[in-house]
């Protein structure tokens, strides 16, 4: 089967491109499929992830990014943009003639089922469908974030397929006729290499991944911090992380700098960051709001005891409170430091809390979620 995956870029670290890397090399190598990724804006740059070499890849450099750093030409040049974008793609699928062609719910979501090249259109979302309201905007914001929330409900009925990452963000969206949960798989190595890992309790670093940005609320992971790092003076807390949102990675240098916090690691991302969770105690995730945080499934498949606050979507389809880590309400800082400090003065707690963590991923094992995805290119 011809399956066309359509994604903005490959060259950046983020779970969705990690994901991709997985998914359309594991189509490709084991089950046989003919995959191409199109691009708008890889401009020769290479893949942070690998991919297998059977998976071709065209960059029809749209470029919509070219002008981000001045906001009036990026909104005059975007319908210019989006004409150009819908002309080569439309060109391509024509020659590439796909059974199936995906969108990541990126800048072709919008026109995708109106090219009538013969394959079935399947689009995914990697955010839950409110996410725009964790930005708290008003006035003329807020109006224009709801009018988008409004034709996303409209644009996924032309799809023949919408794909969710979690049961909770399914029952956001209004129709759901066409709406099938396939979460993200483990992306990490074999769960069998690692049935012997070390005891967390023998570490003494909290470990939380996550680019710097609003999304990830590293202002709340620091006011937290500043609670345990007196009281426990030889605990680190390591953040790995893309860092080229420089206006937010100063935003929380000098949080860190105003609060005098001294053990905390902030790291770039890594191709392997195996060895990142595997030398770590337990996971924190303090998200404004998420589609499905990869990062918790890599986590648990390490042995990771996750603490995470319950926003949306994907920290309630992931973990169980009390068995394999915790659930706190959103924005709730002071519960969130005390559930941390129970881990910490709790070795056993912890130690059992990361086998139940390890026994949850397999139900993200990357056998069953990419039979999921091939039945389902099969039947739509």
């Amino acid at each position: 089967m011809k399956i066309v995956y359509c994604i903005p870029s490959t060259y950046n670290s983020g779970g969705m491109e990690r994901i991709l890397s997985l998914k359309t090399s594991y189509l490709a190598d084991k089950l046989g499929h003919d995959v191409t990724v199109v691009t708008t804006e890889q401009n020769g740059r290479p893949s942070f992830f690998p991919f297998s070499k059977k998976v071709k890849f065209i960059d029809l450099a749209i470029n919509y990014r070219q002008y981000s750093s001045n906001k009036f030409k990026e909104i005059v040049s975007y319908p210019i943009l989006q004409y150009k974008h819908k002309r080569k793609l439309k060109k391509l699928l024509a020659d590439l003639k796909p059974e199936v062609t995906v969108s990541m719910f990126q800048e072709e979501a919008g026109f995708l089922p109106k090219i009538k090249d013969g394959s079935k259109k399947l689009i995914e979302s990697h955010f839950s469908k409110n996410y725009r309201h964790q930005f708290h905007n008003k006035g003329l914001k807020k109006i224009l974030n709801d009018y988008k929330a409004f034709k996303d409900d409209y644009l996924i009925r032309r799809y023949d397929k919408f794909i969710t990452l979690t049961h909770e963000d399914k029952e956001d969206w209004k129709y759901k006729d066409n709406i099938e949960v396939i979460p993200n798989p483990v992306t990490l190595s074999s769960l069998d290499t690692i049935k012997y890992r070390e005891p967390v309790s023998d570490f003494k670093n909290i470990l939380v991944v996550g680019r710097f940005h609003f999304q990830k609320g590293f202002d709340k992971l620091i006011e937290i911090w500043k609670r345990i790092e007196p009281k426990y003076p030889e605990w680190t807390l390591t953040i790995i992380g893309n860092q080229d949102n420089k206006g937010y990675v100063k935003y929380i240098k000098d949080l860190i700098e105003r609060y005098n916090l001294k053990n905390i690691i902030l790291k770039e991302p890594s191709e392997d960051i195996s060895k990142e969770y595997d030398n770590s105690t337990f996971l924190a995730l303090t998200s404004n709001y998420e589609g499905m945080p990869l990062t918790l499934i890599e986590g648990m498949s390490r042995g990771l005891p996750l603490i995470s606050f319950a926003c949306k979507c994907g920290p309630r389809d992931i973990i169980k409170d009390s068995f394999n880590g915790f659930l706190i309400p959103p924005g709730n800082i002071n519960l969130f430091a005390k559930k941390m400090e129970l881990l910490i003065k709790n070795p056993e707690l912890l130690n059992s809390m990361s086998e139940n963590a390890l026994n949850e991923s397999k139900k993200y094992n990357v056998e069953k979620i990419m039979t999921q995805w091939n039945d389902t290119f099969k039947d739509i």
